[in-house]
């Protein structure tokens, strides 16, 4: 009797030891980032049967459990990649606000400044001084369009910085993921007796994960983490993982693209690399900033075109009939790297005025040429060319283009960095 009495005295310290264990576990691991809240588990031990009936034993400690919800840590995760995904655009966004905002570097004084020369040469039209302030104040409004543009290249190669980097970031948690899964595995004989630690762990890196990119989980038997971008292509399976890669872009050089490295090199769209700070700094590349260059752009060269066509009806002090104030870069256009054939393409300006805040491309086909506006996917078809379209004409200067050969067209992207003064005098 006093055998069991102190038999089951024993299993309740033994338990009380290990559930004290728990909890100081517990408060030391307070301030640690991802830690789990975990409980003891106890069960009554097998009763012992005897002619009076049954007898309790006492009580076993089963195991120690993390205070857990799947669910919610998935909904974390994805209000994480959305949040850091705002977050960043919201930066990206604050720095092109800034560039042009700015009351004294922005766009708008230079503006102010040559409006109020050509107010005061209109005013006195052979007025050297007047004739003078506005040279210097179109040669300071030139100098602005170009110190923007570059700028604003400035922003798009630190981008591609930040994608670079970022992409090493989210081959860093892959990889860690994928060696977290192979010692959970192996640590994950006894499902009743998970590794709460490193569980833990993996989901404190999957978390870190969610805030680079856009992923989504599953769960194999053995316990390891399967990880997939929210398009469904797998960056963790099991033990095995799939890093990222960035290479030049073949639409756009200046750019870096993204693929998977499993097999060589797949492209993947930024449809596909949606969320966590990857996410917002490819739809802060590929379109706010696409959009402010064009914008600008644009602006410059249908300042330029309709100030052109004013100053052509004019005359100087010497009687000889005006030309233009302005020069216009010609618009830039590329053979893309897979072509196979050898055309090269003609772009000219034909109308500054009609110009569209948009690249294009130009693709070859069996039937003739399909051009395509980016910015609202529009597209023509035609079956020759020169063509004239949004103001521009386009034509083939050489070589020929095979079907499949595509062009990409930068009508206005460039232009407020070529813009440039033709007048000295």
């Amino acid at each position: 009797m006093s055998n069991g009495i102190f038999g089951i005295g024993l299993t309740g310290l033994y338990a009380a030891q290990q559930g004290l264990t728990t909890a100081g576990h517990n408060i030391a691991n307070v301030n640690t980032a991802g830690y789990s809240r975990q409980e003891t588990m106890q069960t009554a031990s097998p009763a012992l049967f005897t002619g009076s009936g049954w007898l309790g034993q006492g009580t076993d400690v089963i195991g120690v459990r993390r205070v857990y919800a799947d669910h919610l840590v998935s909904q974390l995760r994805s209000a994480t990649a959305d949040g850091a995904s705002l977050d960043t655009l919201a930066t990206e966004l604050t720095r092109l606000d800034d560039l042009f905002g700015d009351p004294a570097a922005g766009l708008a004084p230079a503006l102010d400044e040559f409006f109020s020369a050509v107010e005061g040469l209109a005013a006195h039209p052979a007025d050297i001084p007047s004739c003078q302030a506005l040279l210097g104040a179109s040669r300071a409004l030139v100098s602005r369009f170009t110190v923007l543009d570059g700028q604003l290249s400035d922003i798009r190669t630190s981008t591609n910085a930040r994608i670079s980097t970022t992409v090493d970031q989210i081959n860093g948690d892959v990889a860690e993921i994928a060696r977290l899964n192979r010692q959970i595995a192996l640590a994950n004989g006894d499902p009743s007796r998970p590794p709460n630690d490193l569980l833990d762990r993996r989901d404190a890196i999957a978390q870190r994960l969610a805030s680079s990119i856009g992923i989504r989980t599953a769960f194999q038997t053995d316990g390891s983490m399967n990880v997939f971008l929210s398009s469904g292509q797998p960056l963790v399976v099991g033990q095995v993982s799939t890093l990222l890669d960035v290479r030049a872009s073949i639409e756009s050089p200046q750019d870096l693209e993204i693929g998977l490295s499993a097999s060589g090199f797949v492209a993947l769209k930024s449809a596909d690399l949606s969320g966590g700070a990857l996410g917002g700094l490819l739809a802060f590349r590929d379109g706010a900033l696409v959009d402010a260059q064009n914008e600008l752009g644009r602006l410059a060269a249908s300042l330029a075109g309709t100030v052109n066509e004013q100053h052509r009806l004019g005359q100087d002090l010497a009687g000889a009939a005006g030309g233009d104030l302005f020069t216009l870069p010609t618009p830039a256009s590329r053979a893309l790297s897979t072509n196979t054939g050898s055309g090269v393409l003609a772009v000219n300006v034909a109308d500054p005025s009609a110009l569209m805040a948009s690249d294009y491309e130009l693709r070859r086909t069996g039937s003739g040429y399909t051009l395509t506006r980016l910015s609202d996917s529009a597209s023509w078809s035609y079956a020759t060319l020169p063509q004239t379209v949004d103001g521009l004409t386009i034509s083939l200067a050489s070589g020929a283009a095979a079907s499949g050969d595509r062009f990409r067209i930068e009508a206005v992207r460039g232009t407020a960095g070529g813009l440039a003064l033709a007048l000295a005098d």
